[in-house]
């Protein structure tokens, strides 16, 4: 197995502990292969909001960085790690930065051979909201699981307490657990967004303002998802129906 850790910290604290001390508890449990990313030492330009990786493709970016390099590892990984420790009741901004810089994953997922774990710690608060942001984001992104550790890391709380957190242990159970189930089935927001951009996305207006999308869901025109996968009947309906809105909508 091989896991990817994208390292979001500007310094090598708590965070870094937890990851390192995961690292160790999923290597108790088979063979994982890991690598780590550092954000603050790749070269990855700040995003300047000009969309051309949504409407024209990612191909399009004007910013000639690592972009290109990062996904294809992270595509070619197993599993996922996001870590981030709370900045002010949010992600760090080299976190941020990252996600906005793969928005095109939000109009095209790719990450469907993915499963991800998502790490923060904090002082006192914002656990809860970074979490959930992380797991959010990997879900639009197409991962097939997520699963979140939060660990709660006072100043008084030391190194060695930090990584004897029994969560640790759990979390890495949950992920391994994860990691080597073959069987997958998306999640009903997964098919819904599926279904809701491909409906959209394919709209005579789309074809002129996002080419890239239209081009990319024309071909899955008549799919139930993005890639082959086990959906259930009541998912593929509630689908249908959120698919039926949007078209209906699009032409009020």
């Amino acid at each position: 197995m091989k896991v990817l850790v994208i390292f979001g910290s500007p310094r090598k604290k708590n965070s870094y502990f937890v990851t390192k001390a995961l690292e160790t508890e999923l290597k108790k449990l088979g063979e994982v292969e890991f690598e780590y990313l550092f954000l603050k030492d790749i070269d990855l330009a700040t995003c300047i909001g000009c969309h051309n990786c949504l409407f024209f493709g990612e191909s399009k970016c004007p910013l000639p960085d690592n972009v290109n390099n990062v996904l294809e590892k992270m595509l070619t990984s197993n599993g996922l790690i996001f870590v981030s420790p709370v900045y002010v009741s949010h992600v760090t901004g080299l976190m941020k930065n990252f996600i906005d810089r793969f928005s095109f994953l939000c109009h095209r997922p790719q990450l469907f051979r993915q499963d991800l774990l998502v790490i923060s710690t904090t002082g006192i608060m914002g656990l809860k909201d970074v979490l959930n942001y992380m797991e959010s984001v990997s879900q639009t992104w197409g991962a097939r699981s997520v699963t979140k550790l939060g660990i709660v890391t006072p100043p008084d709380k030391t190194a060695e307490e930090i990584t004897n957190d029994p969560q640790i242990r759990q979390a890495a159970l949950r992920f391994y657990k994860k990691l080597n189930k073959a069987a997958w089935s998306p999640s009903l927001k997964q098919v819904i967004q599926f279904q809701a951009q491909k409906t959209f996305l394919t709209s005579a207006q789309a074809s002129k303002f996002s080419p890239k999308d239209y081009e990319h869901y024309k071909k899955l025109q008549d799919k139930s998802f993005n890639v082959p996968a086990k959906i259930t009947l009541w998912k593929r309906v509630i689908g249908k129906i959120v698919s039926l809105i949007v078209k209906l909508s699009s032409k009020g």
